[in-house]
């Protein structure tokens, strides 16, 4: 009898044992399950993109700025909408748009990247409303009352994939297009497939864009029409010989500072109105010329003959040699030189 005791007794002690055991198992689960279930993210966000694939284009992009490389993955919150794949061919494919991205001004694609950035929070998903303040010039993303985005874009609903994809360095949403800030839509949108879009969005003619920009604000400021106007106009032909990136310099003029009437002076030189000439139409001019032809531009007339570039055949506009000839727009033709004109005939 005393026996029968000592093993109950026994028993119940293991059984309770094992029943403290389980209940501290159970308990455990529990506090992890409260503390959120996921696992904590241990890769930053360029490192995501790449571990989750579909982001290859963003990723190319982004890398060639060491100090967005940087932002992305500093320590500081930050939320990213992160354009996928699809968003970029859909962008490429826009009526107009230049077909090679690393041709357009490197500092417009860098501001367009900024653009898909909110700094000092981590917004959720569920936070989304309203609007959010980029780190591109403070421009906003609009939040649709279905969710959607609204942004300088031409899709004023662009929807989201994947959201909250946490990293070590911020939450990224996927967003199935490239979002445009509003000022530089509004720009774009115009200029696209002209003779003022290949100019001001090419990336070999970058220097001329400023100075066109700073001749227009003097322009716009007495009331006249604005040389990129003139030349996104859909209902006129032009003819263009733009100076490439290091004419200026090479001419002695520094777009930034030189004075804004001599700019404007040299840059109607460059501009033929009315007349869409390609590279065949002045060699047969030059010849029915007898060697030469000169055309009048928005500034006077310019010669145009043959001439060499770096030893290779070309001909020059008034002394600017023609480097790259029928750059073919909707409204004209752009013939690149390297070299400023800056006195008429």
């Amino acid at each position: 009898m005393k026996k029968n005791n000592l093993f109950l007794k026994l028993s119940s002690t293991l059984m309770a044992v094992v029943f403290l055991a389980m209940s501290s198992v159970m308990l455990s689960s529990c506090d992890d399950e409260d503390e959120g279930g996921d696992p904590e993210p241990t890769m930053n966000i360029t490192q995501t993109l790449a571990d989750l694939g579909g982001y290859d284009s963003l990723i190319k992009y982004v890398s060639v700025y060491p100090d967005l490389v940087t932002l992305l993955n500093n320590s500081d919150a930050k939320t990213l909408f992160a354009p996928n794949n699809a968003a970029f061919r859909s962008l490429l494919e826009t009526p107009g748009f230049p077909q090679d991205i690393t041709s357009i001004n490197p500092t417009i694609i860098k501001g367009v990247l900024q653009y898909h950035v909110v700094l000092g929070s981590e917004v959720t998903s569920a936070e989304l409303t309203g609007s959010v303040t980029t780190a591109y010039e403070d421009e906003e993303i609009e939040v649709n009352a279905n969710g959607t985005l609204k942004t300088g874009a031409t899709n004023q609903a662009i929807t989201l994939g994947d959201t909250d994809i946490m990293t070590t360095t911020g939450i990224i949403h996927e967003v199935n297009s490239v979002l445009i800030p509003p000022t530089v839509g509004a720009s774009l949108t115009p200029i696209l497939g002209t003779v003022s879009g290949t100019i001001l969005l090419g990336a070999d003619f970058s220097q001329l864009a400023i100075a066109v920009n700073r001749v227009d604000a003097a322009r716009s400021g007495r009331g006249d029409t604005p040389i990129a106007n003139i030349l996104a106009s859909r209902s006129g032909s032009y003819t263009v010989f733009a100076p490439v990136n290091g004419s200026f310099q090479a001419a002695g003029i520094d777009v930034t500072t030189a004075d804004v009437a001599t700019l404007e002076a040299a840059l109607l030189l460059h501009v033929i109105a009315d007349a869409n000439l390609s590279s065949a139409d002045i060699a047969v001019d030059i010849q029915a010329g007898a060697g030469s032809t000169t055309y009048t531009t928005l500034g006077g007339e310019i010669l145009v003959a043959p001439s060499e570039f770096q030893g290779n055949a070309t001909i020059a506009a008034g002394g600017a040699a023609v480097v790259s000839a029928d750059n073919v727009t909707g409204n004209g033709t752009v013939h690149a030189v390297f070299g400023v004109v800056v006195e008429a005939e």
